[in-house]
């Protein structure tokens, strides 16, 4: 019975062993971009994303992003150490392009900060890609 125990006990560490390795190959940490308008469009050479319409608290905004080889696009808005509540959104293709477009609303800082981040997920056949874009809200919105 104690051989039983020993080969289950080497059987559950690989499983695990497994696991952590996997889940520590498809984890992606986020890159942090520089935005200075994201009305005017933010990005790299994988991607462009920009408003549509100048972003309001509680007021829906148009949100396109233009990206090539993506198989699902999410979008969500978070603040540096604070939690926003769940806000995730799921882009649309536009047919034959490479545009994905959604509609979205900011939620309400309770504080009155208008520092925000869009965090976009780009998953590709091949991968998923993380990344922080900062903007800011005009407090006159």
């Amino acid at each position: 019975m104690s051989r039983y125990y020993k080969i289950i006990s080497v059987v559950c560490i690989f499983t695990l062993a497994s696991i952590v390795i996997w889940v520590k190959r498809t984890e992606s940490v986020a890159q942090k971009l520089v935005c200075t308008d994201i009305v005017s469009g933010c990005g790299n050479d994988l991607f462009k994303l920009k408003f549509l319409n100048s972003p309001q608290v509680m007021k829906p905004i148009r949100l396109q992003l233009e990206t090539a080889n993506a198989r699902q696009v999410y979008v969500s808005f978070a603040m540096e150490r604070m939690e926003m509540g769940l806000n995730r959104y799921h882009l649309l293709k536009q047919a034959d392009s490479d545009l994905w477009f959604a509609e979205v609303t900011l939620p309400v800082c309770v504080q009155g900060r208008s520092d925000w981040v869009v965090e976009l997920e780009i998953k590709t056949q091949l991968e998923t890609m993380h990344y922080q874009i900062p903007f800011k809200v005009d407090a006159k919105n």
